[in-house]
Formats: C-alpha cells, structure tokens, sequence
C-alpha cells in the first residue's frame, strides 16, 4: 500500500483488503483478500463485498509498470457469480490475468475462489483506462481538480430464452409420483 500512496491511491485500514500477493510472471497475479473486521457484519447484505472486489482490482496493480500513472476501471465485459451464501465470503483468493495492454489501457480476467477453494465468481474483460493527471486539469475557477470523476453505464443483458427441446420426449412414471 505505500506504493499505492505514492501514486496518489490512498486507502484507509478498512479498504486495504489485500492481505497476500505473489505475481506468477509479468501477467497473472494470486491474491490473497480478506475483509476487515469491522465491516463483518454488512457481509450478509451482499453477495460480494464490494471491498473485497476493490481488493481484486487493487492487486492488478502489482502487474503494471505505471510510471506515476492512475489505473480506473472503466469496464467489465462479463460478471459471473457462482455462488456462496450471502455473508460466507469474508476471504477470497483472486487469480488475475493480464490479457491485452496498450499505453493507456490493459484488459484482465479475473477468477475469484472461496477459502476452500470453490470456484464462486468470474470477471471476464476487466478494463482499466489510465486517468487523467489531476494536475493537468481545472475547474471553471483555474483550481486543480482533486478527484476523478466517472460515467456509470449499466447495461443489462437480456434474460436468456428457454432452451430448445430437441426431438420427441416421453416421460414415464408411477401413477402416485407427480
């Protein structure tokens, strides 16, 4: 995290999830994530932590040569979630792979697994864009701009058809079963 401060990422103790991180090779990375404590007891409101997906996101950084650059998210192709019941994820390991990078963009794959090692969500075309300098930009007033401001565009995806039942089916059973 003291590399992360120096590029302007400040995180407080509560979002400072990332509690191991070995890179395998310039493009993949094994993270160790783990929610802080005291935020347990939010844990059964959601599926996935989103502390704990910012611990994902925070351990790609290992991976790139920033030279003072800012990384965001800026899209995600895919998101999968397997399941675990609701507040059993206080600790995920998360595998990431770098798939495609240019100099202000890259593009990764992430597989999140339980403690036991359950395969429970997915993240496929992870995009993170470089941001803007904050010293390079101005309000209105000429005072530099201290925070990054995104777009949010969510698009929901259609609801899959049912599928087609190819051929000819005969169900056979008991008079008593239903």
């Amino acid at each position: 995290y003291r590399d992360l401060a120096q590029l302007g990422l400040k995180y407080g103790p509560m979002f400072q999830a990332v509690r191991s991180l070995r890179q395998k090779g310039p493009s993949e990375i094994v993270a160790e994530i783990e929610i802080d404590a005291s935020l347990g007891h939010d844990l059964d409101k959601y599926f996935l932590h989103p502390t704990m997906l910012d611990g994902c996101f925070q351990a790609l950084m290992a991976m790139l040569d920033t030279n003072g650059d800012t990384y965001l998210p800026t899209n995600i192709e895919e998101f999968c979630f397997f399941g675990s019941a609701a507040g059993q994820l206080d600790k995920i390991w998360c595998v990431g792979k770098m798939v495609e990078r240019d100099s202000r963009s890259l593009r990764c794959d992430l597989m999140i697994y339980d403690r036991d090692g359950n395969l429970v969500g997915s993240i496929s075309g992870l995009q993170a864009t470089v941001a803007q300098s904050s010293e390079q930009r101005t309000d209105k007033y000429g005072d530099p701009v201290k925070r990054q401001i995104l777009k949010y565009n969510w698009d929901y995806g259609e609801t899959p058809a049912e599928p087609k039942r190819l051929g000819h089916w005969l169900t056979v059973g008991d008079a008593g079963e239903a």
